[in-house]
Parts: C-alpha cells; structure tokens; sequence
C-alpha cells in the first residue's frame, strides 16, 4: 500500500515520509535490504537525516552490522542535538502551544 503511494506523492517531504515509513515495516517484516534502500531514499531529503540515520541504525543492528550501527546512531544523535530534538515538520504542526515550556492557554 504505501509503496503505491510512492509515486503519487505531492512533494519530496511527503515521498520522504514515506519512505521512512516503509523502511519501519520492512523492518519489521525482515526485508533488512529493501529497509536499507527505504531509509536511504528518505535521508536524500533535507530534513529526513535523523529520521532514516536511525532507521538504518535498526536494521543494521538487526543485521548485526554494529560499526555501522554505531556510526547511524551517531549521525542520529548530531542531528537530533542541532535540530533541538525536533522534525521540522513537527515544529511546524505542532505549533507553540504544545512545546512542554510554553504554557497552555486554552
């Protein structure tokens, strides 16, 4: 399903989402190769660094690739720390409201 949607996708954040999204189930499903190629295509995009960085540190720990592993979570962790721990896509959605220092006001 979500590889048919791949095609039809209405700009490169939303084909990344996608294809990190696919990565997690073929993970999850044990297609560590078809997993691989997914979170590639997802980290191409800016913004998508993080996301795939530590999907392909999953399945090369599935894979038992652990120097590779390694060096993913690394690439994870950069990102997360100069991203402020947060996808710009969630900055954007979430909205000042729902950042755990800023008060609720409604």
């Amino acid at each position: 399903m979500i590889r048919a949607g791949l095609g039809r996708a209405t700009s490169p954040v939303t084909s990344a989402a996608m294809w990190a999204t696919l990565g997690d189930v073929l993970t999850l499903g044990g297609d560590f190769l078809g997993a691989e190629e997914a979170f590639g295509n997802a980290g191409k995009v800016p913004g998508f660094e993080v996301r795939a960085a530590s999907g392909l540190a999953r399945v090369y720990a599935r894979t038992a690739r652990l120097p590779q592993m390694v060096q993913a979570l690394r690439t994870a962790a950069r990102g997360s720390a100069a991203a402020g721990a947060r996808p710009p896509a969630a900055d954007a959605a979430a909205g000042p409201s729902s950042s755990p220092s800023s008060p609720r006001t409604s």
